[in-house]
């Protein structure tokens, strides 16, 4: 972990305190539409299975297998079993409530349970920015959320981006982003630092050859991030925006060997060398903390950072995520990941700001960009897409604050099920 106040000092994380901060107006409007909670207490930090220490901590390795679950909303968990459990029991919060989820499968988005003015935001004239179902591939089911970011007219001129409602004196297309809305009786604006989430979803990337014409993901050297999912701040009042607590980047380019385990104490995620030249294949996972109650600045006490596997080996397939995240700026904070049911990341420790609500739900894509007048270096992709299925959000409160595994209630509640097609 950065032990104090250093992440404005990486030069990838520059380009971050400026992108994913966000622009004040769009921040504004989403901390409106998100809300406000409480606050959490004491100090301290330490990581569990596949984590690394923070200060005060350890690690050690770890990893499990998948298992079943419900998708009823406002369900509990209850069948499905797996190594460990008697069939049709599980572990941990048998209260465990699935309180939001969205399965694609209509042929509109649900408006009712997304909030879509991100993507309305990014539009450009000749093109729709807006994710929305698919009935090219689904997970399960019969569509997933397909998302699609085009960058530039594939030339490489100064002239040749796309930009933000049209005006090429505005930033160049980046963003085509969904955020979470109250939906049947669930309003994520009162989620409190504190409250235990468990997120399933499930991720298309994809190939050469495709199918259905989709271009296989690549991405430049200098794209910096490449974000589908984010969990983003919700700034108290004298606040400003900052980075995302928890978000999960396609723009993973770690030193080869990777570390033994996924958290690279100290390196700020995408970190490269000048000029770039390590491709970006990995996924990355990365967590923010910081006590100060009010900040205004865009350096932290600390971060994380997990790889979890390398995307350009699985292009052209579905990839399960589970994440357990329970936020707090103190020892309070738990984060565990489980990759196609192996868990990839078990931190305990900070893991958010000290802010009165809890970080809010993104899902699309949010991409770095480069400074207005830069030509589109040649690496550059024209377009990336991705698609998005099966996303479910339970709350398990009752959870003990140790390691889970895949017979855990609340994740047999989240863990995408089904055929994938």
């Amino acid at each position: 972990m950065t032990s104090t106040r250093t992440w404005a000092g990486w030069v990838s994380l520059l380009v971050l305190t400026t992108a994913c901060g966000g622009d004040p107006e769009e921040r504004a409007r989403e901390a409106s539409d998100s809300g406000a909670g409480g606050t959490g207490s004491t100090t301290g930090g330490s990581a569990g299975a596949a984590g690394s220490a923070s200060a005060g901590g350890s690690a050690s390795a770890g990893g499990s297998a998948s298992a079943g679950g419900s998708t009823s909303a406002g369900g509990s968990a209850s069948a499905g079993g797996s190594a460990g459990a008697a069939p049709g029991e599980c572990t941990g919060d048998a209260s465990a409530k699935l309180v939001h989820f969205d399965d694609f499968d209509d042929e509109a988005l649900h408006e009712d349970r997304w909030n879509a003015k991100n993507c309305i935001w990014d539009a450009h004239s000749s093109l729709d920015t807006c994710p929305k179902p698919s009935t090219l591939r689904a997970r399960s089911g019969s569509r997933s959320l397909r998302t699609a970011l085009t960058y530039h007219d594939g030339t490489t001129g100064v002239d040749s981006w796309y930009h933000k409602k049209d005006n090429p004196s505005d930033d160049h297309t980046h963003r085509s982003e969904l955020s979470i809305k109250s939906w049947s009786g669930f309003d994520p604006s009162q989620l409190k630092l504190g409250d235990e989430q468990w997120y399933g979803f499930s991720m298309y990337l994809p190939g050469k050859g495709d199918a259905h014409a989709d271009p296989a993901l690549s991405l430049s050297v200098r794209h910096s991030y490449l974000i589908p999912w984010q969990l983003h701040d919700v700034p108290d009042p004298g606040e400003i925006s900052r980075n995302p607590p928890l978000a999960f980047s396609l723009y993973g380019v770690p030193k080869e060997p990777l570390p033994a385990f996924p958290d690279t104490e100290g390196k700020a995620p995408g970190a490269q060398t000048s000029p770039p030249s390590i491709p970006p294949t990995h996924w990355l996972w990365w967590t923010l903390n910081d006590s100060q109650a009010i900040q205004t600045d865009r350096e932290y006490d600390g971060s994380h950072h997990f790889y979890a596997g390398k995307w350009a080996n699985e292009l052209g397939t579905w990839v399960d995520w589970v994440v357990r995240y329970k936020p707090n700026h103190t020892s309070e904070g738990i984060l565990e990941i489980w990759r196609n049911g192996t868990k990839v990341a078990s931190y305990f420790g900070p893991n958010s700001f000290n802010d009165q609500a809890a970080p809010y739900l993104k899902i699309g894509q949010y991409s770095g960009r480069l400074t207005l007048g830069t030509p589109v270096p040649a690496d550059w992709p024209e377009q990336t897409v991705v698609y998005l299925d099966s996303h479910k959000l339970a709350l398990a409160p009752a959870n003990p604050s140790t390691p889970a595994d895949t017979d855990n209630c609340a994740y047999r509640l989240v863990a995408p099920q089904g055929t994938p097609h």
